[in-house]
């Protein structure tokens, strides 16, 4: 266990000091001197380039269109493909229109509508899980035990010859489709 230190004005034991501070007392006593501290810096994110932001926004103008679009076909039937549970359509839709393949590595077809799974996400469900996120972020060995992939096999086969960008995702799909045809 790592020795603490009291803290010369609170006294609370503390691991790490500053000056003989806890980290409390310490941005106190920096905010008090008119020194910078963590919390007072300005954070800010960098922008895109001019020319970029240019690019991205012409690369990306067909997806308002293509969210309205499904969030009407949402609408009529608002369930996850995947494991059934209701999608609360009218908060956020946008976050339970999952891209079989991700939008930022295949521009090409970015805005086909058959390059998308109505999935649950985090806001829809008590438990906190999201069929959405373990498309997205779990693995591939992930998303071919999920109940939706055969869906999402069908899907790739009708999208598939529009695809430009033939990543490793891409190549994986067609793998698993080859082993069904």
């Amino acid at each position: 266990m790592a020795k603490l230190y009291p803290c010369e004005k609170c006294g609370t034991e503390v691991p790490i000091r500053s000056k003989g501070l806890c980290p409390m007392c310490r941005e106190r006593q920096r905010r008090e001197a008119g020194e910078q501290t963590f919390h007072s810096k300005p954070h800010t994110i960098k922008k895109f380039r001019k020319s970029t932001r240019n690019k991205r926004k012409t690369e990306r103008e067909c997806l308002p269109a293509y969210f309205d679009t499904l969030v009407k076909l949402l609408s009529k039937s608002p369930r996850c493909q995947n494991c059934g549970q209701y999608i609360s359509y009218n908060y956020l839709p946008h976050h339970n229109i999952a891209h079989i393949l991700a939008k930022s590595t295949h521009k090409s077809v970015m805005c086909n509508l058959d390059n998308h799974l109505f999935l649950c996400a985090s806001k829809d469900r008590k438990d906190g899980g999201s069929c959405h996120d373990d498309f997205d972020n779990r693995g591939f060995d992930k998303v071919i035990s999920m109940p939706v992939f055969p869906e999402a096999l069908k899907r790739f086969e009708k999208i598939k010859p529009f695809v430009l960008e033939k990543t490793k995702i891409f190549h994986k799909f067609d793998a698993e489709l080859d082993k069904t045809t």
